[in-house]
């Protein structure tokens, strides 16, 4: 349209009034009275509003194009730019976009070019990384940033990229490692510095090259830029090889190759201590012993053992055998497992050699006498049942009758945790860590065939068979041990191995010779059992932490129940007199004797008289003593 702006100041305001042509109006169709002529009004720009001077000449306000320069590119090279601009004036507007256009041709814009924006669009200096370039290339590029005024471009500047990566010499004779190799232990991501010259300053890719000679081994590098003249590479070392040797990496790279070679060294370690071993159970002669040794060492190195297996000399028939496994780094410990049967009493020597040291590991082995002493019980008669003057007296306590036995040995102690694991190579108590404790969580069948494999380990007939026939050894089938739990066990009398007390010589041994102490070996319970009620004692306590009584047995009150071979009946005993009596012929419970660390003290009188079912080994208060017939 035409709209015309007449000098007098009424039509004009009236016009005005009328409506002025949309803002940034461009058609260039607006005359103006300058006062003397009209005047055609240039075009505005998108977003400009249309105002009057105080002349009442029309002129167009608000943005325009930002001011752009562009920056001289920066990191070149073969694959990568850094490239950016400086937005000096947003122009009156807000700037909305700002970045770089780049190509190959002249006369960049953002239809032509490929654009790279700026994140964070604003005035002031900014800089973007240009990655997936090509090699040998020039690349022309500027600037941009733009408001509602429109789209604003800097100058047009150049950079040519690095041609791919190239060095002149690759050093790998000069390759160093971060850390050693070591056989069969992860490299951890040891790191392969190899230096070089002549780097062009080009782009290199990653690349991995696996391991010859021996293999196992991938050294890796990460893609990057060599640097210009003097640089390095670091690739990084995994996987692992099991055995000693030279590893070699055939590296090429940046035009260049050559080979590095690195030795794979043993697991070793500095130190060794032999003389600082610990031990858990002990070794006894003519047994079949499991025992523990552990040995610290210092300077491991990480690498993987292959563990040994060695012979004693000395006292022979003795193996310590360690597992394969891996040296710590810096200091640790190897644990040897001692088994086997030694061939007498004295030292068993292990000539050890694991990780480049040796050392002599020593082991005391001692006589079955010191495993178990056992005290002599006299022949004799005693009268079995309620002690008279004792309040407590239960009814399957009485009638007293007379018992002649015959004379017997038996343990001087409970049988111990390490008694039983140098028999039977566990322990299945639940107070486990004390070796000198009594053994508990033992049924009547396990302490049968405890009495078994004594016996066999000594050399003596095995009492105790799962046949009447007595061909069948209760727990062993041909030459294997077993904790069967049930069945039928038959009581070889004729047999001289170890045993089961019957109930008789249990009270007879506990009353010591004493016809009026109410405990084994006091009438003061404190004095000779460690028992709950009062004491509260909370577990087991090692054996002979009490005094003895008459027959120099100890714990016989308290501490632990003990099993009896015979069968339990709720009624009272038998009224007549008896000799080496062994108890009912059946019934559904073995008797428990001498109360234990969880009883009240009228639980732990030599009279009291208890029994469960054989099968339990559920128990912490339940375990044994042993006999031997002279």
């Amino acid at each position: 349209m035409n709209l015309l702006f007449p000098k007098s100041p009424d039509p004009l305001w009236k016009c005005l009034g009328e409506g002025l042509p949309a803002a940034g109006n461009q058609s260039g169709n607006i005359l103006y009275w300058n006062g003397s002529s009209w005047v055609r009004l240039a075009p505005g720009l998108p977003g400009q509003l249309m105002a009057l001077s105080r002349q009442g000449i029309p002129t167009w306000t608000g943005p325009t194009y930002p001011t752009v320069t562009t920056l001289p590119a920066t990191s070149v090279t073969s694959l990568s730019a850094e490239v950016g601009g400086n937005v000096f004036s947003d122009g009156g507007g807000y700037i909305m976009t700002n970045g770089v256009v780049i190509g190959t041709t002249d006369n960049l814009t953002l239809e032509s070019g490929t654009p790279w924006y700026d994140l964070t669009p604003s005035t002031g200096s900014f800089s973007l990384s240009i990655s997936g370039l090509s090699p040998s290339t020039v690349y022309k590029y500027r600037a941009f940033a733009s408001n509602s005024a429109g789209v604003e471009y800097g100058d047009i500047q150049t950079f040519t990229t690095y041609p791919p990566g190239a060095v002149t010499a690759l050093n790998c004779a000069g390759a160093t490692f971060s850390t050693d190799l070591v056989a069969g232990k992860s490299p951890n991501g040891t790191i392969l510095t190899i230096p070089y010259t002549g780097g062009n300053g080009g782009s290199y890719p990653s690349q991995s090259t696996t391991s010859t000679g021996l293999t196992g081994l991938t050294a890796s590098l990460a893609a990057g830029t060599f640097s210009l003249g003097v640089g390095s590479v670091q690739y990084t070392i995994t996987g692992t090889t099991p055995t000693t040797g030279t590893a070699s990496f055939n590296i090429r790279i940046g035009g260049q190759s050559c080979t590095v070679s690195r030795a794979v060294l043993p697991p070793a370690i500095t130190t060794l201590d032999c003389a600082g071993a610990t031990h858990q159970g002990e070794l006894y002669n003519g047994f079949s012993n499991s025992s523990i040794t552990t040995l610290d060492y210092t300077g491991g190195n990480g690498g993987k053992h292959t563990g040994q297996i060695v012979a004693s000399t000395g006292v022979t028939g003795l193996t310590a055998t360690l597992s394969p496994g891996n040296f710590a780094e810096g200091a640790g410990s190897l644990t040897y497992t001692i088994t086997g049967t030694p061939s007498g009493t004295g030292t068993a020597n292990f000539a050890l050699n694991i990780g480049g040291r040796s050392c002599t590991l020593m082991r005391n082995v001692l006589s079955p006498a010191t495993l178990f002493a056992m005290k002599s019980i006299p022949a004799g008669s005693f009268s079995m049942g309620c002690t008279p003057g004792d309040p407590n007296c239960q009814s399957d306590e009485s009638p007293v009758r007379t018992v002649t036995l015959s004379a017997f040995q038996m343990s001087e102690t409970e049988v111990t945790q390490a008694q039983w694991q140098a028999v039977m190579g566990s322990n299945p108590s639940y107070f486990s860590s004390c070796a000198q404790c009594p053994v508990e969580q033992v049924s009547w069948y396990d302490a049968v065939v405890f009495c078994n494999r004594l016996s066999e380990e000594q050399g003596l007939t095995p009492c105790y068979y799962a046949d009447a026939g007595f061909t069948q050894v209760y727990g062993k089938n041909g030459s294997i041990w077993s904790q069967p739990n049930s069945g039928e066990v038959y009581w070889n009398h004729a047999a001289k191995g170890y045993r089961l007390p019957t109930e008789a010589e249990w009270e007879y041994a506990a009353r010591g010779g004493s016809t009026t102490n109410i405990y084994s070996g006091s009438n003061n319970v404190d004095e000779v059992a460690w028992y709950g009620d009062i004491q509260s004692v909370g577990s087991t306590k090692p054996v002979k932490g009490k005094q003895p009584n008459g027959y120099g047995l100890y714990d016989m009150s308290g501490n632990v129940f003990e099993w009896a071979w015979d069968w339990f009946p709720y009624q009272g005993y038998p009224s007549s007199a008896e000799t080496n009596p062994t108890g009912p012929s059946t019934g559904t419970e073995r008797v428990l004797r001498g109360g234990s660390w969880l009883s009240y003290a009228v639980q732990c009188r030599s009279a009291r008289r208890n029994g469960t079912n054989p099968v339990y080994r559920i128990n912490s208060h339940m375990g044994f003593r042993i006999v031997l017939a002279p």
